[in-house]
């Protein structure tokens, strides 16, 4: 299809038209997608233009918006215990972890959750990252370690070390897959969000 001079000025008017009036505008660093529809008539006059504008962050993810908020209660119940709640979500009981004094063993502390929040992350993130790259797998797990030491401004978890595992079922996928495992860490908004150094050693397996 060709388009004359004259036609082709007005469509990229509307175009540049269309993007101002576009109220959720492409993160920086985002791939972006323009899609333009033409429709002609018989006669080769423009009778319809349509713009789709579509992007995609570094993630891989589909364009979210800017601002999220997420909402807990704490509550106290008694000695070193509470519950941790959200609308919505299954309540936990919380407490003080036994390496600290009056705390208790076997219930969700703040360390436990400081380093499943990181490791969930890397999860979610390889998910969607394997999902839009159209990656099959077999199973996910991982394990991962919270180190708490005690600096001289006071204790502080300095690193967590995952281990994801993934199992594949073809092999020519391995390095593949754990390209998907290193870019999920690289961008697993939780980690980027700590101080804490995170750190993994991805396992792909073939069954």
């Amino acid at each position: 299809m060709q388009l004359h001079g004259r036609t082709l000025s007005r469509v990229t008017r509307q175009f540049q038209a269309r993007m101002l009036q576009t109220k959720s505008r492409p993160p920086l660093a985002s791939k972006t997608i323009f899609i333009v529809l033409l429709i002609q008539e018989s006669d080769g006059n423009l009778l319809f233009v349509r713009f789709i504008i579509y992007w995609k962050n570094n993630q891989g993810v589909d364009n979210m918006d800017e601002v999220h908020t997420y909402e807990t209660q704490v509550s106290w119940n008694c000695e070193r215990k509470g519950t941790l709640s959200s609308d919505g979500f299954p309540s936990i009981e919380v407490a003080t972890p036994p390496e600290f004094p009056k705390g208790h063993p076997g219930i969700w502390s703040p360390e436990h959750l400081f380093v499943a929040a990181a490791e969930i992350c890397l999860m979610t993130t390889f998910l969607s990252i394997a999902d839009n790259s159209h990656v099959e797998f077999v199973s996910y797990s991982s394990r991962a370690v919270g180190t708490l030491e005690k600096l001289e401004s006071g204790f502080m978890v300095t690193g967590i070390h995952i281990t994801p595992t993934v199992v594949i079922t073809d092999e020519a996928n391995i390095e593949r897959v754990r390209r998907l495992l290193e870019k999920a860490e690289k961008y697993c908004l939780i980690s980027n969000s700590m101080k804490t150094e995170v750190t993994i050693d991805p396992q792909v397996l073939v069954k």
